[in-house]
């Protein structure tokens, strides 16, 4: 009897060889013990052969310590940048949930299952949950100080412009109902850093049920962002998607969200000719 996979979890992976081990040592620890299935798929993004080598023998290893779990490793020959890759991860699975979490393991493993528990216990009345990196009493938060300012500058300046209620919509730990989303990926515009943003946003216009959760962070030495470079692509790639998306909504009357069934799924409605 086929028994479906509760969650795939998509790490995307561009030369990580060398960072994603302590992130694999700490996922499996947390994890290992969970009442649910899922699996992981690490997909890497046009990355090094000898990164790709490097990766796949950490993963071999993980398999044959943990043999109950599922490992998937797709190579991707060309760089998709960051969405692209988990959009591909997402693609390739069939579970009930999915969700993304860096390579880098700079959300702890920990806090990555409390997010997911959320959405996992609460399904009927939650559709997404959202780390977020929210600097408070019982949370550890270790951040550059540059990287901070420009990243809440940013999040400020989208919640604004967006009318968007969420504190830290950049934060690389995010799970949704895969039904949810699924229509939507070809609506994305940018496949690199302001993916997530995006489908986040086009969820809010859906008025799909988010809840933001607060997470252990830590920076991890080694990340492929240059601030104000990425930052400056950042502001353009969202100024594009207002004037697609919030400018000009027809695309909203061809989508609603339908959460009358479980797990909530959007369907696409036909306009009259």
């Amino acid at each position: 009897m086929y028994m479906e996979m509760t969650l795939s979890i998509v790490v995307p992976s561009y030369n990580e060889g060398k960072r994603i081990g302590p992130f694999l040592e700490d996922l499996f620890h947390v994890w290992s013990r969970t009442g649910f299935s899922w699996e992981l798929i690490v997909v890497e993004d046009g990355s090094r052969e000898a990164e790709v080598q490097e990766s796949a023998a950490l993963l071999s290893r993980a398999r044959a310590e943990n043999p109950q779990v599922p490992i998937r490793h797709l190579v991707l020959k060309e760089n998709r940048g960051k969405g692209g890759a988990i959009q591909a991860g997402i693609e390739q699975s069939q579970a009930r949930y999915v969700g993304f979490l860096d390579a880098d393991g700079a959300t702890s493993a920990r806090s990555a299952l409390e997010v997911f528990e959320r959405l996992r216990t609460h399904s009927d009345s939650v559709d997404t949950t959202l780390g977020s990196r929210i600097q408070m009493l019982g949370r550890k938060i270790g951040r550059d100080h540059r990287r901070h300012i420009i990243g809440r500058v940013f999040a400020t300046i989208i919640s604004m412009s967006f009318q968007l209620p969420i504190y830290d919509s950049q934060c690389g730990c995010k799970f949704f109902k895969r039904a949810l989303i699924m229509p939507l990926l070809s609506r994305i515009l940018d496949s690199r850093w302001t993916w997530d943003t995006q489908l986040v946003l086009m969820l809010h216009l859906l008025k799909a049920r988010m809840v933001e959760i607060p997470v252990d962070w830590n920076e991890v030495a080694g990340s492929k962002i240059r601030v104000f470079r990425d930052a400056w692509r950042m502001f353009w790639q969202m100024r594009a998607f207002y004037r697609a998306y919030y400018v000009n909504q027809e695309w909203v009357k061809s989508v609603s969200l339908d959460q009358s069934v479980q797990p909530a799924s959007i369907q696409l409605e036909k306009k009259a000719a």
